[in-house]
């Protein structure tokens, strides 16, 4: 082999002596640097990617919590009897069942409960623990005139996620009308 190389070296002219094969410094400092570039662009990336999935993961979670919670009261605040106001965080009402409901905030755990009145179980939670209610409001109109339908309008704010940069924020609002034309809530 080394008869191969010197006569390789000799063969050529104005040429450097051949010392054999492998990478100079300048080639390796160029090859880790392009390799460090490349890892640092591609880890960016990742996390990039992996905040954003975690971010559609909470909002997901918010969502689902709140169209659960606000399918489930809509459905009895909507065939109700009568409703009793006790104040803006809560609503109570008699059911098609002849129960007494009340749907409320509760400040203490952040969520949104359901109860039956006079009943001994502790009341219901209908959000989950992974989300934060912030605010729970509902607004009641009484019919004016017979031809005017009754309305409640519920508002709810709630959050998931707990870092800033992931967290996401959800505000909706419904109104329910009766199906009954001209029956007050």
């Amino acid at each position: 082999m080394s008869n191969f190389l010197t006569s390789y070296s000799e063969g050529r002219k104005n040429t450097m002596p051949f010392y054999g094969a492998g990478f100079t410094l300048i080639e390796m400092i160029v090859a880790i640097a392009v390799f460090t570039v490349v890892m640092t662009v591609t880890l960016a990336t990742y996390l990039n990617v992996s905040d954003i999935q975690r971010k559609a993961n909470a909002l997901r979670v918010v969502n689902d919590n709140v169209s659960f919670a606000l399918e489930t009261m809509t459905r009895e605040i909507r065939t109700n009897k009568d409703y009793t106001d006790c104040g803006a965080k809560c609503l109570s009402f008699t059911n098609d069942d002849s129960q007494m409901i009340t749907y409320s905030f509760n400040s203490t755990d952040n969520s949104i409960e359901r109860d039956i009145i006079g009943d001994s179980n502790p009341p219901l939670r209908l959000t989950s623990p992974d989300i934060k209610i912030e605010d729970l409001v509902f607004n009641i109109r009484d019919g004016v005139s017979a031809q005017e339908q009754p309305m409640v309008t519920i508002f709810i704010k709630a959050s998931a996620g707990e870092k800033i940069k992931i967290k996401n924020t959800l505000n909706v609002q419904t109104t329910i009308t009766k199906r009954e034309l001209g029956s007050g809530f």
